[in-house]
């Protein structure tokens, strides 16, 4: 459909609300074509940057938007003289997507935004920036005394997250007012200092009005200032987006917290669901996107707290690292601090879909080639959630479940849920198990008697938290799982450069995500090339250097970072879970 043709129709159409970039919004639409390879809808990599750059669509201008598009897509339906054909539904798709995946990824990214700027404001490391001219992360850590790792770690964060620009003379502060606004004025970034504001809005919601006592009330201050702060005009946050993605963070795990994994509904009452939500908040959820004007749950809101306590749970467990981190950057505090419980059930969470995939994908290998497994392995398991869903799936007849990690916390807990019935009665802890010497965990099956020729290892996001690794030692790292004859299959976050980052605005939370993982010593790696800036190869290059065949077939993908396929850079997955076979395994099924 020609954009000002479509344009015209939706501006005389009664039932659609109007939109400020309608204009914009029609020539996006109207440019999507087509289906990228694992099905997701696309549009060309210019329609993306202008959807990116010029159609607001983060918390209350997201939902606006996801109206429209649902008003608009509905209103074409019914008018005379337009086929079914004729409407652009792949654009709208698209729009919808992005939409909700910035409702989902913005919040996690925020909160880290909200945190690295207040303690390099302390640091003293955004007063360079205030004085003009390129600023090199290296110069201002010797300069002012401070970790060389976090400076630059932190700086990297706000460049990929378009606060930053990159020059020959250094980093400079982007010209965009959000940026500016910022980076120049990081005292109202800073929130009031509580340690764990979920647990006492949880507290307080939950039916205690005390809880908290003033550092909460001024907590909640802060985050009620948003609605006066102005909103941005770019995809870059400024001070009323970074305090509103505070602010859904904690709604998301409060909500978590308090409802467990209950799946919510648009159109219900977020009064009803969180009966001890303050007076007065309502403006606050509305102006976020959560709720509408009469307190119900949007589209957006519904989704985010279904489905985003994965990414807020994983950066929200680090926030003792963040407590120290002012500390930690003049090089007087100790090494990265976490708060584990927590970070195991987010990765539960985070990992629940990737574990889905490979399972899957497990059974269609055993169908397709006639393989047939008697153990089952879960490593660097968290809560445990693959061996859980392959006990759902196959029960416990036949198959030996064994789950490892490093962490007694990981043990303690699928202690609790395997004497709850969640996991199989059959299943062996090994304890002190770290992920990086496989010695430990094949060790320990053979002094139990268990043969590894006929298992199956299935890992998330686990091998990249082997410290110090190079690309000769995870080779043979993954080598020595290969030769006890495991199949292995894992699922690891691709490493995203901050150009892409910076491109792809807010369809991950890939920056958090790098960066956490940067300050504590793991080692992401790109997928499908080296990266010769960093010296290091990409997890299919290790693993097949460590003598497994790796399966196209049978490896998940998941959504590329641009939802474009013309895209003018590399357009990795955000995941991908490679399904690896033994190559002396894969030659006795006649599989290559």
């Amino acid at each position: 459909m020609d954009p000002s043709l479509l344009n015209s129709l939706l501006s005389r159409a009664d039932q659609v609300l109007s939109h400020p970039c309608q204009t914009d919004l029609c020539e996006i639409v109207c440019a999507a074509r087509g289906a990228i390879a694992n099905g997701h809808p696309t549009i060309p990599s210019a329609a993306f940057t202008a959807f990116v750059e010029r159609v607001p669509h983060l918390f209350g201008a997201g939902e606006r938007l996801l109206v429209w598009l649902r008003q608009a897509e509905d209103e074409l339906r019914w008018l005379p003289g337009v086929t079914y054909d004729e409407i652009p539904h792949a654009g709208f798709e698209v729009l919808r997507r992005l939409t909700y995946t910035a409702a989902i990824c913005a919040p996690a990214e925020l909160w880290v935004a909200a945190h690295l700027l207040s303690n390099h404001a302390t640091a003293g490391v955004l007063d360079e920036f205030a004085r003009g001219g390129g600023v090199r992360p290296m110069e201002i850590a010797v300069r002012r005394g401070l970790d060389p790792l976090l400076v630059d770690a932190g700086i990297r964060f706000l460049h990929a997250r378009g606060y930053l620009d990159l020059s020959s003379r250094g980093y400079v502060v982007s010209s965009g007012a959000a940026a500016r606004s910022v980076v120049l004025s990081p005292h109202l970034v800073m929130p009031p200092q509580i340690d764990d504001p979920v647990e006492c809005l949880v507290a307080r919601w939950g039916g205690d009005p005390s809880a908290g006592g003033k550092a909460l009330d001024q907590l909640l201050a802060w985050l009620a200032s948003a609605c006066l702060a102005p909103a941005s005009c770019g995809w870059v946050a400024g001070l009323r987006e970074i305090r509103l993605g505070y602010l859904v963070l904690l709604l998301t795990l409060v909500f978590r917290r308090l409802r467990g994994e209950e799946n919510v509904r648009p159109g219900q009452r977020l009064a009803v669901l969180l009966p001890g939500e303050p007076n007065g908040a309502g403006s606050l959820f509305e102006l976020a996107g959560l709720t509408c004007v009469d307190g119900r749950l949007t589209s957006a809101g519904a989704r985010v707290l279904t489905r985003g306590s994965g990414p807020c749970g994983i950066v929200y467990s680090y926030r003792p690292h963040f407590a120290a981190l002012a500390e930690r950057l003049t090089k007087r505090g100790g090494g990265l601090q976490i708060a584990r419980s927590e970070n195991l059930t987010a990765s539960q969470t985070g990992n629940r879909n990737a574990f889905r995939g490979g399972n899957a994908a497990l059974d269609r290998f055993c169908e397709r080639t006639g393989y047939r497994y008697d153990l089952f392995i879960e490593h660097a398991m968290g809560r445990a959630e693959a061996i859980r869903q392959r006990f759902l799936l196959s029960g416990e007849a036949g198959i030996r479940y064994v789950g490892a990690d490093t962490d007694d916390a990981a043990i303690r807990a699928a202690e609790g849920l395997r004497a709850a019935g969640e996991l199989p009665l059959n299943m062996r802890l090994v304890r002190s198990c770290d992920i990086g010497r496989p010695a430990t965990l094949l060790d320990a099956l053979r002094v139990a008697g268990i043969r590894t020729s006929a298992g199956v290892m299935m890992v998330g996001n686990g091998f990249h938290e082997i410290r110090a690794q190079t690309d000769e030692g995870i080779a043979a790292v993954l080598g020595e799982y290969c030769r006890a004859g495991l199949v292995l299959i894992l699922t690891e976050e691709s490493l995203l450069d901050d150009d892409s980052l910076r491109a792809t605005a807010w369809n991950s939370y890939h920056g958090g995500f790098r960066y956490l993982h940067t300050v504590s010593g793991q080692w992401l790696r790109p997928y499908g090339h080296r990266d010769e800036a960093l010296g290091r190869d990409c997890w299919g290059a290790c693993l097949s250097r460590a003598g497994y065949l790796i399966s196209e077939e049978f490896s998940v993908k998941s959504r590329p970072i641009f939802p474009c396929d013309d895209s003018p850079v590399s357009n990795p997955p955000i995941s991908v879970t490679y399904f690896c076979v033994p190559e002396e395994l894969a030659r006795s099924l006649s599989f290559a």
